[in-house]
């Protein structure tokens, strides 16, 4: 997963909670506590690492880089967002508790809990949106799923059909958490995607993006590492170019063949250039009869005559 860590602001001091310490110092790999305090650093600097950068930086496994994101986000210190960005909520504004799980600061803050309960014993329609919801997201809803499938629902206004499109994407590339669903689903109407034709079309091209993606890393022997946001973009290019595996393949051969290792830039004038990968036409002789080949002949009559008369005069 290439991670971007952002909405960060540059600080020369990060603070964290006593309680963060208490609760995580006596039970938490230290590789993975070592991964959440430097990326943590990164997102107040404002800067971006994939993981593979991050794992040689702390001199970690990338495999370590990728279970510490998971674990972090199962505590709800972070939320991996759809491009597969890594976002950290803000450690001043979170409980830390020994006994229970970590209470993050809510993203839906104009909702109170006794709200809730009020609109389910008066709708029976929110009751059923939420039976429908445990149903196929095949586990009870907590107290915090509720209010959030509330916000979205009741507060936002957003179709329940959006909804399961979104989760039904976010349960295929095995994101089950809730809060990640409900970011996804919300940010996406609010960018336009309000209707369900759209949703499926904008969820179709993700996963042909990341299709794309996985043979192309496959063609140029990318392994142990993920693409760099310079590098997804040179491949967004040449798939909106219509650039297929085999152009791609031939482009990496010859960038290889001629300066002996992976260069995006070399690769993209090969792809975009104007005859692409294939070689410009050659003009040919074609071997071949000669019936039609014509040529003035030496006239050997005249030359025979010229030859006798130098000799008589000689």
């Amino acid at each position: 997963m290439a991670v971007k860590l952002s909405k960060g602001r540059k600080k020369s001091l990060i603070k964290l909670p006593v309680s963060f310490f208490d609760r995580y110092l006596p039970r938490v790999n230290g590789d993975y506590l070592k991964i959440y305090l430097y990326g943590l650093k990164l997102c107040f600097e404002n800067q971006s690492m994939t993981d593979a950068e991050i794992a040689s930086s702390l001199g970690v496994l990338q495999v370590d880089v990728k279970n510490a994101w998971r674990f972090w986000e199962e505590e709800g210190l972070i939320v991996t967002t759809e491009d597969g960005s890594v976002e950290f909520e803000n450690p001043e504004e979170i409980t830390f508790s020994k006994t229970r799980a970590v209470q993050a600061k809510k993203v839906y803050d104009s909702v109170e809990f006794s709200d809730i309960f009020t609109t389910i014993r008066q709708d029976d329609s929110f009751k059923n949106v939420i039976q429908i919801v445990e149903a196929s997201y095949s586990q009870l809803l907590t107290q915090d799923d509720v209010m959030m499938l509330y916000d979205i629902i009741k507060v936002k206004d957003i179709p329940l059909e959006l909804f399961m499109i979104t989760m039904s994407h976010c349960l295929k590339i095995r994101k089950k958490n809730m809060k990640y669903i409900y970011k996804v689903v919300t940010e996406n109407f609010e960018n336009g995607l309000n209707t369900p034709e759209a949703l499926e079309q904008h969820f179709t091209k993700m996963e042909q993006n990341g299709k794309y993606l996985k043979k192309i890393a496959k063609i140029i022997k990318i392994t142990g590492r993920e693409f760099s946001e310079k590098e997804k973009e040179y491949i967004k290019k040449w798939q909106e170019a219509k650039k297929t595996e085999e152009d791609v393949g031939v482009a990496y051969e010859k960038t290889i063949m001629a300066i002996g290792k992976v260069s995006f830039p070399y690769m993209d004038k090969i792809l975009m250039n104007e005859n692409g990968n294939k070689p410009a036409k050659k003009s040919s002789v074609k071997a071949g009869p000669l019936n039609n080949f014509h040529q003035e002949m030496p006239d050997f009559q005249k030359i025979t005559d010229e030859l006798i008369r130098k000799q008589l005069e000689d």
